[in-house]
């Protein structure tokens, strides 16, 4: 357990080609700013759909190595996508990689808590700030809730969910970057919309 904890501290002054300070740990401040500052990218669309991401994991398990290639090759497009993010790390496990399965791990985990720190999740007023859809369900999968049904209410996304002891739980998550990047995306020339 030392081992990986030191891995993880050593891997995490280098997240996303960023350098931080020299022995600074980026904070999850540091990685909601990340994800906002994703919002500036002019290519950035919070709903499209990318045919080559599925090609992607289609090595995964298969061959490792040509997923880890193009995996690579897509995080550094894409460096927010959690579930390619996430599955690297067990692919770098697999091949007994242990700094890099760290690194990796330690970018996931500061995604994953840039946005459970961002609210509660409880109420709208409250809810979780994301900036794609499927930043919705790696937060459930991480809560360990099963999905079960969606509505919208103003700015807000509110999954109902299952927990194990079959509890219904009720998560909300703030798309109003959802919805400027919507905006922005069908109208691009429309200079009103600020992130």
């Amino acid at each position: 357990m030392k081992y990986y904890i030191i891995l993880i501290i050593i891997a995490s002054t280098q997240v996303f080609g960023q350098n931080f300070e020299h022995h600074k740990i980026p904070t999850d401040k540091d990685f909601y700013q990340f994800r906002m500052n994703i919002l500036q990218d002019s290519n950035y669309n919070a709903y499209e759909q990318y045919p080559e991401r599925q090609d992607i994991f289609s090595f995964y398990p298969s061959d490792i190595e040509k997923f880890i290639e193009k995996a690579e090759d897509w995080i550094s497009q894409y460096p927010f996508d959690m579930n390619i993010l996430y599955t690297l790390t067990f692919a770098y496990l697999q091949q007994g990689e242990y700094s890099k399965y760290a690194e990796k791990y330690f970018q996931y985990l500061g995604l994953v808590s840039s946005i459970l720190t961002s609210g509660d999740g409880k109420s709208c007023e409250t809810a979780f700030e994301i900036i794609s859809t499927s930043e919705e369900y790696t937060i459930i999968n991480e809560l360990r809730l099963q999905f079960k049904s969606q509505g919208l209410a103003g700015n807000c996304d509110i999954m109902t969910c299952e927990d194990r002891d079959g509890n219904t739980v009720k998560l909300y998550f703030n798309v109003t970057n959802l919805f400027k990047n919507m905006r922005k995306t069908l109208n691009p020339q429309d200079t009103t919309i600020k992130n």
